[in-house]
């Protein structure tokens, strides 16, 4: 997969720092779009994919675009490797990753990791001696707030299923589409709807994913057994520490 910054017809028109945003921002959806990639449920075709090394290869590039550490890519460099190690010994490779999948994250009564903001939330308020919210699925202040959000975007999830609005794997297409839009309206050069995206990167963030994703994706580092998904914790929280967050700069300009 080439970052999208390839499908761009033309960054030879805009300046050189407008042409450093536009890469850092399809970096940044490129980036969600295959951490979104490796939450999915497996299925043979992703475990396949994931014994290659073409995803790798793609975290590396877009990592680099992404101005991510050296320590860190070669971090994520080695877990892959121990990933695909780790796959390519097991004689039921899928089944090794649904059990894990489903132990973790879709477990139908008691999932260590749940995919929902609302109720991972709440889980977390329990978990630190907190009363509970009862936050269900679907039915929760998050998902609500996540679903207006959306709406008033012009957001539509592309899930052929119906999954709840604050599903950590939604939230990621919704970030990682609003960096593809700043990158297409700066090409564009339309600053109006550049801010205006920005604003919505920086309301989703302040409202949601900051609220829950550095604690997700520590517990997926953390209290998985399997590789991949200690992987997808640290590409995770790599994610939060040395990317765009927060959106606005030391000088208080946005990147």
């Amino acid at each position: 997969m080439l970052s999208r910054t390839a499908e761009f017809s033309d960054l030879k028109s805009i300046s050189e720092s407008d042409r450093e945003r536009v890469i850092l921002h399809t970096a940044t959806a490129d980036y969600y779009v295959l951490l979104t990639l490796l939450l999915q449920a497996p299925t043979a075709e992703s475990v396949q994919h994931f014994m290659q090394s073409a995803i790798l290869d793609d975290f590396t590039e877009i990592a680099l675009e992404m101005q991510i550490s050296r320590e860190a890519i070669t971090v994520i460099a080695q877990r892959y490797l121990e990933l695909q190690k780790e796959l390519s010994s097991s004689n039921d490779a899928l089944g090794l990753v649904r059990r894990e999948y489903t132990r973790l994250f879709s477990h139908p009564t008691k999932p260590v990791i749940k995919l929902y903001e609302g109720v991972f939330t709440d889980d977390e308020r329990v978990r630190t001696g907190e009363n509970s919210t009862n936050a269900l699925l679907f039915v929760n202040p998050s998902a609500a707030d996540a679903e207006r959000l959306y709406k008033q975007a012009g957001f539509a999830c592309s899930s052929e299923v119906s999954i709840p609005a604050d599903a950590i794997t939604t939230e990621m297409e919704f970030l990682g589409r609003l960096h593809n839009a700043i990158a297409l309206e700066i090409i564009e050069n339309d600053n109006e709807r550049v801010i205006a995206a920005m604003q919505w990167l920086e309301e989703f963030h302040s409202r949601h994913s900051s609220q829950w994703f550095p604690r997700f994706f520590e517990r997926c580092e953390g209290e998985s057994k399997l590789t991949l998904y200690k992987l997808v914790g640290y590409l995770g929280t790599t994610l939060i520490k040395e990317s765009m967050y927060p959106i606005l700069n030391k000088e208080g300009q946005w990147k």
